[in-house]
């Protein structure tokens, strides 16, 4: 026995509390645990393919949700390095940019097969769907973004992180609509 050992008291059972942290034990913890981007992608998926009843009608919408959200994920990457963002910012931003982006992609889909119905031609029908639905996508994606923006002036600091990367996200997928509008033109009449 050394010494030093025997000079320090010794700890008692009552009085002893090991804890145990770090990643590798919040890891281990938790168990495998699935990305909620993926089943979020997946149930969109379900959902655009019950929505407009073939498979490219359904890739296109989820393609361009997947290169907006590439895109607004880099953004709130960048962001980060500029202000604060909790951890779970990025799958929020990842969610509700998906969840937008869909929801929109229904609501020009779902005009433009409107239009092929009531007897347009393809590109008459996506004209105007573009053209009514594509006025009110651009002014739900602002009212989304001040609504997310809000969050600021309650001064919570997780919730001013998920609030920004939440806008920025939908901010991306609007920018992506807007060069790639997602109308289901490969969709039957």
């Amino acid at each position: 026995m050394s010494p030093e050992s025997s000079t320090r008291p010794r700890p008692r059972a009552a009085d002893l509390r090991v804890e145990l942290g770090g990643q590798a034990i919040s890891s281990a913890a938790e168990g495998k645990t699935q990305s909620t981007e993926a089943i979020g992608l997946i149930g969109a998926g379900l959902i655009l393919f019950v929505a407009f009843g073939s498979l490219p009608g359904m890739l296109l919408p989820l393609l361009v949700a997947i290169a907006a959200l590439g895109a607004g994920l880099l953004a709130v990457g960048l962001t980060s390095h500029v202000l604060a963002l909790g951890s779970d910012a990025p799958t929020v931003a990842a969610l509700i940019g998906l969840g937008v982006g869909i929801d929109y992609a229904l609501f020009i889909g779902t005009r433009y097969r409107t239009g092929l119905r009531t007897g347009l031609a393809p590109e008459q029908a996506a004209v105007r769907a573009l053209d009514t639905s594509g006025r009110a996508v651009v002014f739900a994606g602002l009212t989304a973004v001040t609504a997310l923006l809000g969050l600021l002036v309650q001064r919570i600091g997780p919730l001013t992180g998920m609030g920004i990367s939440a806008a920025t996200a939908v901010l991306c997928r609007k920018r992506c609509g807007r060069r790639f509008p997602t109308t289901g033109a490969w969709q039957p009449p």
